[in-house]
């Protein structure tokens, strides 16, 4: 059964917008996106970035949200407006004198995504992701109870997840493309600072040359994640507990789907949410990232998670755990 409370979400009325203590932490890039839909309509120039959409998917269930950035001049202010004004803090924007990166995002149909950069980089694309000194002071207090490394190159990865877990802070990791063998390397040597796990289908493929879901759960607990969540797009996701080798599949929330962009940065702030608010409840965590990622799609850039309110995402996620109230934990094996 699953199990966790199903907890209260804030009134964005009623949260104090100064003074609040940083309790989770989403680490990115933020970008301008250029989006190409399988059937070749396209939306461009839209405000994008893994940090801006698992910052805002995490203030969805909680306060105390906090985002660790580069922030390029060229940045749509309007954007960070808003990101303020969800009571998103931003101490952890440092300022970056570079051009804006801007991504050609193309989807195709089966739910595969190409990201290609637009523009040339100075410096390369690890210089526009976060580093330990761009950590402000007051994300280093007590009251932090987890932090999202979203995907961004393996170096900077590994050197947040060991100075976020030397400190006792949970750490969750989306992974970037590998595109090198010592990328692939630096990414496992990270996991052994890593609480939960967070690939895709096509990362998995990626990292291991394999698709076998339960076999690769397996592998990269090895490497130390306590979990793996599975990402399967359109197929929910598979979660893994290692403790006692077991495993649980989630399906996805059933919603019309009109933008897949930012889904599963979606899904990977409202795992955080719901994983430091339950006290490391894996499976009720899972449920509320489903939910989450289905309102991320339900429309352009960030408009689903914007328009969202508290007593809707609620009413989902109740009707999601019932729906799926009989799915546990179980020993699972690869098909042949």
């Amino acid at each position: 059964m699953l199990l966790g409370p199903l907890y209260g979400h804030k009134n964005w009325e009623d949260v104090e917008k100064l003074g609040t203590p940083v309790k989770l932490i989403v680490t990115g890039n933020m970008t301008i996106d250029d989006i190409v839909l399988p059937d070749g309509r396209t939306r461009m120039g839209l405000p994008g970035g893994n940090a801006l959409y698992a910052s805002m998917a995490a203030s969805l269930w909680s306060d105390g949200v906090a985002i660790l950035t580069r922030k390029t001049p060229g940045y749509p202010p309007q954007n960070i407006q808003k990101i303020a004004g969800m009571g998103i803090c931003t101490d952890g924007m440092a300022p970056f004198d570079r051009q804006t990166m801007r991504i050609w995002q193309i989807y195709e149909s089966d739910g595969r995504r190409t990201s290609i950069q637009r523009n040339l980089v100075v410096g390369g694309m690890e210089s526009y992701s976060p580093l330990p000194a761009d950590i402000p002071q007051s994300y280093r207090r007590p009251s932090v109870q987890a932090v999202l490394l979203c995907a961004m190159r393996a170096e900077n990865q590994y050197q947040l997840a060991a100075d976020f877990a030397g400190r006792g802070v949970p750490v969750l990791l989306d992974p970037p493309e590998v595109e090198q063998e010592h990328e692939r390397q630096r990414l496992l040597t990270a996991l052994q600072y890593v609480d939960v796990f967070l690939p895709s289908l096509q990362e998995v493929e990626e990292i291991l040359g394999h698709g076998q879901l339960h076999r690769a759960a397996r592998q990269f607990a090895r490497y130390g994640p306590r979990y793996v969540v599975i990402k399967l797009g359109q197929e929910g996701c598979l979660v893994y507990r290692r403790q006692d080798d077991s495993f649980v599949s989630l399906p996805c929330y059933n919603t019309r789907a009109v933008d897949a962009t930012g889904a599963g940065d979606s899904f990977g702030g409202g795992f955080l949410a719901g994983y430091a608010a339950t006290g490391g409840d894996v499976l009720a965590a899972a449920c509320q990232a489903t939910v989450t990622a289905s309102f991320a799609v339900e429309d352009y850039s960030y408009g689903g998670l914007l328009r969202t309110g508290s007593p809707q995402a609620t009413q989902r996620l109740q009707v999601y755990r019932q729906q799926n109230s009989g799915r546990q934990f179980g020993r699972e094996e690869d098909s042949e």
